[in-house]
């Protein structure tokens, strides 16, 4: 999503009839790529938008049910129970109706604050790294549940909430599986329609700084400076996966001692950086993920493994490389050796111990349920944000009852929603809550008997619940406090 492109952004934002990008150094105006705006809509959203970003104006935040002011949004915990920081933005057109939208890039946990303008109000609208990646320019967006259900969308806005209309997805549990437009369409259609979405221009991010805010958003300037002049996009010069693809040339693979199944490592990269890895046998080749403990972000992985050694390069959702792993192992049990830069002009050691196996699974199978890896994930944060916020409830709603729980100690049957409402407190005790809220919501152990969400001996374990004339779906089955 971060960019080289370097746009006349500002004129967007100002109280002209026309917008336009351009990729090249002197920002000159594309005008293929003109677009029609209103004055007199433009100039209140910035200057709405601008007094929410100064903290001077509270938004409307539609997850949060209520009115707030911005540095109150991002430090309450109200939301999964995390503080959040802004890091970039990009201002543009979301939902196609000529007034641009703000996006906050959010840390911890990569989130996106939309904020919209609407009936002389600025909306806020949350939406995860998933929901909405690789924005264009013309604020359209790839979404992924899983690597079996994904698309391309756009945003629409309403007071309440906001939804993303597919342009075009693959759904592979349907018998026709591409769509473009809601209709079925040949595997062949749908990927030149991703190429075409791959082609269009990235949105330009900049940094969360007074300086960049002032200048984007001014709506009373009289002259338009190019972004080139007054503001900085983040930009990437790594190379690409295909440019590093002969890193594990010599690695004889023949002598490969992973099996079928999914590995997960626990461990850091110098010594202080706590990562956790999920690595697996594909062919020839060792795919997964990785993501630091601090941010759980995934980062894509791809590489070779031998007898003793193991090559893996990371990359980014654009393929572009941004590390290699270089380590050794005498058994499985333990991988050590040197990360490094693409370029290699900074290394550090990284050590990995395995944390859980999942033999003979199936890659993107993980947990073996219907609604997908994904769901699964998503299912386990909810959770965990009932419990921080203890949204007793809500909680009561994701258990299969009847239930057997410790009590003050003692094992109860709990029969209902309403009985384990009653003894919440004495359920989710303090070590049990303290367990859940920190547990990584990624590469969840599973077996034959559900999926482990949880540490040592307080977790708690979910899967698929049937139930007589209701439709299959993911609940809590025991819980161990």
């Amino acid at each position: 999503m971060k960019c080289k492109i370097i746009s006349i952004f500002l004129l967007v934002l100002l109280s002209i009839t026309t917008t336009a990008c351009s990729n090249s150094s002197d920002s000159k105006i594309e005008s293929s790529k003109t677009q029609a705006l209103s004055g007199n809509n433009l100039n209140p959203a910035m200057e709405a938008y601008k007094t929410v970003l100064q903290n001077n104006t509270e938004f409307y935040s539609t997850d949060s049910k209520k009115k707030v002011y911005l540095n109150d949004f991002l430090t309450n915990e109200e939301l999964f129970g995390i503080q959040f920081k802004v890091t970039n933005f990009t201002v543009l057109d979301v939902d196609g109706d000529k007034i641009p939208e703000v996006v906050l890039e959010l840390k911890e946990n990569d989130f996106y604050e939309v904020l919209h303008y609407m009936n002389g109000e600025v909306y806020g609208y949350i939406r995860s790294y998933r929901q909405l990646e690789n924005i264009k320019i013309d604020g359209t967006f790839g979404w992924s549940n899983s690597a079996f259900n994904n698309g391309i969308g756009q945003l629409k806005f309403k007071p309440d909430a906001c939804e993303t209309e597919n342009l075009g997805y693959y759904d592979a549990n349907k018998t026709d599986q591409y769509f473009i437009d809601n209709k079925p369409v040949t595997e062949e259609t749908y990927n030149s329609f991703l190429k075409e979405e791959d082609e269009k221009k990235d949105a330009v991010w900049f940094e969360f700084t007074q300086n960049n805010l002032e200048t984007a958003l001014s709506a009373s300037s009289t002259q338009a400076r190019t972004t080139a002049e007054t503001t900085i996009p983040i930009t990437s010069d790594n190379k690409t996966v295909e440019e590093n693809s002969n890193i594990g040339d010599n690695v004889d693979t023949g002598k490969n001692q992973f099996e079928k199944g999914y590995y997960d490592y626990k461990g850091t990269i110098n010594n202080n950086i706590h990562i956790q890895m999920s690595i697996y046998p594909s062919g020839q080749d060792i795919v997964g993920s990785y993501f630091y403990e601090k941010e759980k972000k995934e980062i894509n992985l791809k590489g070779k493994a031998g007898n003793n050694e193991i090559v893996l390069y990371e990359y980014d959702f654009q393929g572009k490389n941004t590390g290699i792993f270089r380590g050794t192992m005498n058994t499985l049990d333990r991988i050590q050796g040197t990360w490094a830069s693409p370029d290699g002009k900074k290394t550090y050691p990284f050590a990995l111990d395995l944390a859980s196996n999942l033999p003979e699974v199936e890659y993107g199978k993980r947990y073996g349920v219907p609604e997908g890896d994904q769901a699964v994930e998503d299912f386990v944060t909810q959770i965990q944000s009932y419990v921080i916020n203890n949204n007793k409830e809500e909680l009561a709603e994701q258990i299969a009852y009847p239930i057997n729980i410790k009590v003050n100690g003692k094992v109860a049957g709990i029969q209902t929603k309403d009985d384990f409402i009653s003894k919440y407190d004495q359920i989710i005790n303090a070590n049990f809550k303290q367990v859940i809220s920190n547990t990584v919501t990624k590469y969840l152990f599973a077996n034959y008997q559900g999926i482990m969400f949880g540490n040592g001996k307080y977790n708690l374990w979910i899967s698929e619940v049937v139930t007589t004339g209701v439709p299959s779906k993911l609940m809590i089955i025991s819980i161990n406090n």
